[in-house]
């Protein structure tokens, strides 16, 4: 095959999971100066912004905004187009909304070694190591380009690494051998090309057997492989179903599984937990559901276009997401789980988003358990926080959903 697996893009469940650490401390008195960044990492000029839901600013041509003499934690809420977010309970003094998270830069090359073509089943996979990389090389030249994602400082000094691996369906049958180009120097931004990989090394190998329990989410029960580790790399590899009771060949440095279900009502659970390397690697899923929603009542009437929105507690958690849509926009906020199960949906009409009457909004909520996460992670400008950066640990990561209900608002 041309590539292996096209799909190397990380899930869903990756890009919406957010960030271990916190912020802390008592009140104390800071400046903040912010910036709002778009998905590519681009300045977002004209974006309205609040400071504890007034104090209403808008952001310049490089995308930035500053306020003075702000007590903390304070709230900011942030408004491009018809998206509204609102981050609550921050510290820090240069919040950055939006970006790609991280750092990345562009590496390209060749894997050497084997015959070209790879014969069929087989792919080559290139990560680094303390980063990411979702690359796959060409099966038929060894040539391979893409970004290799990191954390922390903009540059980094990574081993690129490349793994051969053959296929059979959705299972990984074999680890034929890897290779490393040690000492290579990332810059944010900065492309390298020349960057050639000899296959060169046996890749140790042992087998776990997968059994996954599903309790309260036994409806649309899903489980796969989502990432291995070899090299001191780790190698993104959604796609990978694997059964309960299933045999699985992995690195003897390790590898993940996800698993997903739903509740009889439709509340979601995702799961993902480093397999056991020396035995039977169990996802077990809980055996009541942990978070739906409570009120307003799905589908209640003559709501208040503030309403009070409330759902079940998490426990474990640091921050709770919650988004609402309707009238042709969405609403996002993140909620410190410390301020309880519910709130009041904010007065946004000095943004012009306040809720329309007699309209259909339909919200939900998500939450991340085995991650103390805070809106300081989501808005760290360094990205050292992102939940990828709890995979490297092996931090077995939970997100429960609960499925979304709707309202209809008063005229």
């Amino acid at each position: 095959m041309k590539t292996l697996g096209k799909t190397l893009a990380v899930s869903g469940l990756l890009l919406a999971l957010a960030a271990c650490g916190g912020g802390g401390g008592g009140p104390v008195t800071i400046s903040v100066n912010g910036k709002v960044l778009d998905s590519s990492g681009n300045p977002v000029s004209g974006a309205n912004i609040l400071l504890n839901g007034s104090n209403l600013k808008t952001t310049g041509a490089d995308g930035t905004f500053s306020y003075t003499s702000v007590t903390t934690p304070y709230s900011l809420t942030v408004q491009t187009g018809t998206n509204i977010s609102e981050y609550r309970g921050l510290t820090r003094a240069n919040p950055q909304i939006g970006g790609s998270g991280g750092y990345s830069a562009s590496v390209a090359g060749a894997v050497t070694g084997p015959t070209f073509p790879l014969p069929a089943g087989q792919g080559i996979l290139v990560s680094g190591t303390g980063a990411f990389g979702f690359i796959s090389a060409n099966s038929t030249t060894g040539s391979y380009s893409g970004n290799i994602v990191w954390f922390g400082s903009s540059s980094k000094t990574t081993d690129l690494v490349a793994l051969h691996l053959k296929v059979a369906g959705s299972a990984i049958t074999d680890y034929l051998q890897l290779g490393k180009r040690t000492g290579v120097t990332l810059n944010a931004g900065v492309g390298q090309t020349g960057l050639n990989i000899p296959l060169n090394t046996a890749v140790p190998s042992t087998t776990t057997t997968f059994t996954l329990t599903t309790g309260a989410y036994s409806n649309s029960p899903s489980s796969g492989l989502i990432y291995i580790k070899a090299g001191g790399a780790m190698f993104i590899v959604p796609g990978l179903s694997v059964s309960s009771g299933t045999s699985v060949k992995i690195p003897s440095e390790g590898a993940g599984f996800i698993a997903s279900g739903k509740d009889a009502d439709g509340n979601t659970v995702a799961a993902i937990v480093p397999a056991n390397t020396t035995g039977s690697s169990n996802v077990t899923l809980p055996a009541a559901t942990v978070l739906k929603n409570s009120l307003p009542a799905a589908g209640a009437t003559g709501v208040d276009k503030r309403p009070t929105l409330s759902w079940t507690p998490v426990s474990g958690v640091g921050l709770y997401t919650l988004t609402l849509s309707g009238a042709g926009k969405i609403y996002t906020l993140y909620v410190p789980a410390s301020a309880g199960a519910s709130l009041q949906l904010p007065d946004y009409s000095v943004l012009g988003a306040s809720l329309a009457g007699s309209t259909v909004y339909s919200w939900g909520v998500q939450a991340f358990q085995g991650l103390a996460a805070s809106s300081d992670d989501l808005t760290n400008p360094d990205g050292s926080n992102l939940e990828l950066s709890a995979l490297l640990s092996n931090t077995p990561i939970f997100v429960f959903g609960s499925k979304n209900t709707s309202f209809t608002t008063v005229p």
